[in-house]
């Protein structure tokens, strides 16, 4: 009986681990579809190259031939009124549970018109919001609360902080910029981030924040718990700039001849999920001449989840089987 707290302990410590801490590994497979109502000369898109993040490891496994250029891939297609282009890759996802410290400050960096933080509406309510607050850490709490207060509605446009800040709804994305621009406007600096949640509605792409405060934090404006950070796929963190184009996501640059034609430009994506015992080689992306293909590599482990329930086994079994022959070695 004097081994039953120890084993207690072991017990929630493992069940308390596999409660926090979900590690999942995807494949999934990005896919971009440009249109326009007449053909271009030349059309050049841009697509963020993924990078690994505290939550999430990444590789590309299967690319079209591209170039990089400023962090993103690019595709050049000529005398085309359409494109497509499809990108598979693996991730591994983690939940990152946030201890946040503010330990520095950084310039506030210009956004797009979409984050006006120095709106005058935005200024205002921003002091209104932080008044009494002690450090940049309850600003952001603060901040946090009230856009938690908008009403959802997802209504597939990109509206402005202020429009936002006006209406008191939104989608993730007006959700997420209202968050930068008041960020910005009490001197914090925040950048929104592209991506994808890994869940049934995968295919839509999603949009959350990150906040400077000595670090990039992690901050999903559509999640309850300020603190955990769910499994998110990473796209792009800030703004991609291309040739004086900026964007979150993708860009498309082309030339024409006459009149302006009229484009539309989509990305969708589909997960699967790696089972935890399957065993997978995973590739990588080398650079050469800043061209982009694909090399193998043997890293299987990377994908190889262990979950919290067999890492239970493995300790406790043989505590248990000591514990009982240990009793049928006692004598009587």
């Amino acid at each position: 009986m004097r081994y039953l707290p120890v084993f207690i302990l072991i017990l929630l410590f493992f069940s308390f681990q596999g409660a926090l801490i979900r590690n999942s590994a995807y494949e999934g497979d990005l896919k971009l579809y440009w249109n326009s109502d007449k053909k271009v000369e030349t059309l050049e898109i841009y697509i963020p190259v993924p990078q690994d993040t505290e939550s999430q490891m990444m590789e590309i496994i299967e690319l079209p031939e591209c170039t990089v250029e400023n962090g993103a891939f690019k595709f050049t297609f000529k005398d085309t009124d359409s494109a497509f282009i499809e990108i598979k890759f693996r991730v591994q996802t983690y939940t990152v549970v946030q201890e946040i410290f503010p330990h520095g400050k950084k310039e506030i960096t210009d956004s797009c018109t979409l984050i006006d933080y120095n709106n005058p509406e935005i200024v205002k309510k921003t002091k209104e919001i932080t008044e009494g607050c002690k450090n940049d850490l309850e600003k952001v709490k603060r901040i946090y609360s009230f856009v938690q207060g908008l009403t959802y509605d997802f209504n597939g446009e990109e509206k402005s902080a202020s429009w936002t800040l006006e209406n008191m709804k939104g989608d993730c994305t007006e959700f997420s910029f209202l968050f930068i621009a008041l960020c910005k406007a009490s001197g914090i600096d925040a950048r929104p981030v592209w991506g994808w949640l890994p869940n049934e509605n995968s295919k839509i792409s999603h949009l959350w924040a990150e906040v400077y405060l000595g670090e990039w934090y992690s901050i999903d404006l559509t999640e309850k718990n300020f603190h955990v950070f769910k499994p998110h796929i990473t796209f792009n963190e800030g703004f991609m700039e291309i040739k004086k184009n900026r964007s979150i996501d993708a860009i498309a640059i082309y030339t024409f001849r006459g009149e302006k034609p009229e484009t539309h430009m989509r990305t969708e994506l589909k997960l699967k999920e790696i089972p935890p015992w399957a065993e997978k080689k995973a590739n990588y992306i080398e650079f050469s001449d800043s061209t982009a293909y694909i090399g193998v590599s043997e890293s299987n482990a990377f994908f190889r989840v262990l979950p919290s329930s067999l890492l239970f086994l493995i300790f406790t079994l043989p505590f248990l089987f000591a514990c009982a022959v240990r009793k049928k070695d006692v004598p009587r």
